[in-house]
């Protein structure tokens, strides 16, 4: 199953806005427009892996990409290009949260089905363990819905 790409509102409130930030910098650093240009596609080419359009970028792409532009427009600015490449787990545990919301669930509950899959409570698992914990929990809602 292939990732959905981003939707035109993000296209529009954030990735052109961002671009357009990284391109003012760059441009004030003596390159030209068509240099400008070539950095984005190189940016594309290193998250994505392939030359890609902004419209085909998925939320994962777009987080990293948004934080290499951030890097070029505002690079003091760490604390906010940390939390960007965050995203994808904090993602995955708002999921996780509207699964506990849904079902009813505790927070006990939660972190103890954390300690059973990834051996380490919620607040200490990366984006790969939470999937796993997404998995399970998904598969006890089901349960719950026949």
């Amino acid at each position: 199953m292939s990732a959905k790409p981003i939707n035109n509102r993000q296209l529009k409130s954030l990735y052109w806005p961002e671009w357009r930030a990284a391109e003012k910098v760059l441009r004030a650093n003596h390159y030209d427009k068509a240099e400008a240009e070539e950095v984005r596609k190189e940016i594309h080419v290193a998250v994505t892996g392939r030359d890609c359009s902004s419209k085909d970028l998925t939320n994962s792409h777009l987080d990293k990409v948004l934080a290499k532009f951030r890097a070029i427009s505002n690079p003091k600015a760490g604390a906010y290009q940390a939390r960007q490449a965050d995203q994808p787990a904090k993602r995955v545990r708002f999921r996780i949260h509207e699964i506990r919301d849904r079902l009813g669930l505790s927070d006990a509950y939660i972190d103890t089905v954390a300690r059973k899959v990834a051996k380490r409570p919620l607040e200490h698992c990366d984006e790969k363990q939470l999937r796993k914990i997404l998995a399970a929990l998904s598969i006890h809602e089901n349960r719950h819905a026949e």
